[in-house]
């Protein structure tokens, strides 16, 4: 498996934390960052890391971002096993005049949407850093 950082990186970043599952985090950012750069055309040694200074360094702060926007939403590693399903959706209700309205059940608050959607692709951040060296072409642009 190919790992972008180390906890070291992670524990000296701002806002970074390192706990026992942060190998993990890190794993799973790193296989986030690599679909992103899958595009793109850059050196590596033989074990298929960049070579290139600032393309390592670009890739090492995308991973502990990503690492960090999941701790800071509070994305488990359940969530990134499991996705969705590990989501409790509980319904919200709502009081109107006299009636009482229950929210769909299905809708998910944007905190919890946000982290299903991490679960499988880059944060924005991490996303902006690797698009600052013209990579991440194969991520999803929306204008």
């Amino acid at each position: 498996m190919i790992v972008y950082a180390t906890t070291d990186d992670v524990a000296a970043a701002p806002g970074g934390t390192v706990s026992d599952d942060t190998t993990a985090y890190l794993e799973f950012a790193s296989d986030i960052v690599r679909r992103a750069t899958m595009n793109d055309l850059y050196p590596t040694d033989k074990d298929s890391l960049p070579t290139t200074d600032f393309i390592k360094q670009a890739m090492l702060d995308a991973t502990v971002t990503q690492v960090i926007t999941w701790q800071q939403l509070g994305v488990t590693l359940a969530d990134l096993y499991g996705g969705a399903a590990s989501v409790k959706v509980t319904p919200i209700e709502t009081m109107i005049g006299s009636g009482r309205i229950m929210r769909d059940p299905g809708t998910l608050s944007k905190r919890d949407k946000a982290r299903v959607e991490l679960t499988k692709s880059l944060c924005s951040r991490s996303y902006i850093i690797l698009r600052n060296i013209n990579m991440a072409s194969s991520g999803v642009e929306l204008w």
